[in-house]
């Protein structure tokens, strides 16, 4: 089965003020790329970056400029889910996960392999990104609408997800400055 990685990389950071946080260092590396180093490791079939900043364009990537980011997150699902639609289930990373390991993704991309199922990963009951959805969600995940991923398609097909645990700080995502701080303890203390 083909899998494609989209990362999505075009929010307006608007918790952060006015900085792109994508575009912030944590421990030496601008944040957005421990995802793109992620998704580079493992064997996906496509690997594509929605982004509305021309500085984000990693190499080897597809890379689609988002210009409506105000639009919401749905937007950007779009534009992925319409780039791998030849995949037979596309992973969405958001890109402000720093602490989020290459293995637990490789875990996600096994059961995926197993079970053809929506695939979340979960720390203490607590579900998190980044997720896998396989081809039959593609139609409504292009139908979503406003600041919305897939969690509205997950909640809807509860049925139809299976769980991989994850680490609670892999989980952790970073929305304000004092989050910046709490992520650098993390990749410091998990030796990333």
């Amino acid at each position: 089965m083909k899998i494609g990685a989209v990362l999505l990389c075009s929010g307006t950071s608007s918790r952060m003020g006015k900085e792109n946080k994508l575009m912030m260092e944590i421990n030496g590396v601008e944040m957005y790329k421990y995802a793109v180093r992620i998704a580079d490791e493992l064997p996906f079939f496509k690997r594509v970056t929605v982004t509305g900043y021309k500085e984000i364009s990693p190499s080897g990537h597809e890379v689609i400029y988002n210009g409506a980011p105000e639009r919401g997150l749905s937007l950007s699902v779009m534009l992925g889910t319409l780039a791998c639609r030849e995949c037979d289930g596309i992973m969405y990373f958001v890109c402000d996960q720093p602490g989020l390991k290459s293995g637990t993704v490789r875990k996600m991309i096994e059961t995926f392999l197993h079970t053809n199922k929506i695939i979340v990963p979960v720390s203490g009951g607590k579900r998190g990104n980044p997720c896998i959805f396989p081809r039959r969600y593609f139609e409504e995940l292009s139908k979503l609408c406003g600041d919305k991923g897939g969690r509205r398609v997950i909640e809807k097909h509860m049925d139809d997800v299976e769980y991989v645990r994850a680490e609670e700080y892999e989980l952790f995502d970073i929305d304000t400055a004092e989050d910046m701080d709490e992520a650098e303890k993390i990749i410091y203390n998990n030796s990333l």
